[in-house]
């Protein structure tokens, strides 16, 4: 498998000391059950909070039966609090190719 290309949103963001910024949004491929249940899982024991964004719609990503309401036939925005290499490392594999976060709509 191929390296995965990450695209996520520029706005400006803080630092923390740890290396991690503040907030990052990406746009995340969640099509079917089994890979919904997979997403929760590799997000569940990371720091920070994780909202999935649809339309005016905010859910919390760790809850599936949010997330079942969502509109999953497109991919949805994803807003990582506390973004750090562990956290992109456990999304990779479901984020969407070719999709890049405009600021302007976080």
């Amino acid at each position: 498998m191929g390296a995965v290309q990450i695209y996520y949103c520029t706005a400006p963001q803080s630092m923390f000391s740890d290396g991690s910024f503040e907030v990052r949004t990406v746009y995340v491929s969640l099509p079917t059950v089994m890979i919904v249940k997979n997403f929760v899982e590799s997000i569940s024991s990371l720091e920070g909070d994780f909202d999935l964004l649809d339309g005016k719609f905010i859910m919390d990503a760790r809850s599936l039966m949010g997330i079942f309401g969502l509109n999953l036939s497109e991919p949805v925005k994803l807003r990582i609090e506390k973004d750090t290499d562990a956290t992109m490392q456990a999304i990779a594999s479901f984020i969407a190719d070719e999709r890049i976060c405009n600021c302007d709509e976080l």
